[in-house]
C-alpha cells in the first residue's frame, strides 16, 4: 500500500503541474468579456471566434482535471 501512496502522490503532482501548465496555455476570455461589454467588434451575440487550438487545450484541461480528482479521491480512500 506504500508504493501505490507514494506512486499515487507522484502522479497527483506531475497531473498538478501539466494541469497549470495547460491552463496558462490557454488565451484568456477577457478580453471577449470586454468587448462584449464595451460593443467592441466581438459582440456578445456575434462572432467570437475560438481556435482549434484553444478548443483542443480545453478538452485536455478538463480530462486533465477529471483525472486529477480521480486519482486524488483514491488516494483518499487509500490512505
Amino acid at each position: 500500500i506504500l508504493k501505490m501512496t507514494l506512486a499515487l502522490g507522484i502522479i497527483i503532482i506531475l497531473l498538478a503541474i501539466a494541469l497549470t501548465v495547460l491552463v496558462l496555455m490557454q488565451s484568456g476570455k477577457g478580453k471577449e468579456l470586454g468587448s462584449a461589454i464595451a460593443g467592441g467588434n466581438n459582440s456578445y451575440l456575434g462572432n467570437t471566434k475560438t481556435s482549434d487550438k484553444d478548443k483542443l487545450l480545453f478538452k485536455i484541461t478538463a480530462v486533465l482535471a477529471i483525472v486529477l480528482t480521480i486519482c486524488v479521491l483514491v488516494l483518499y480512500v487509500i490512505a
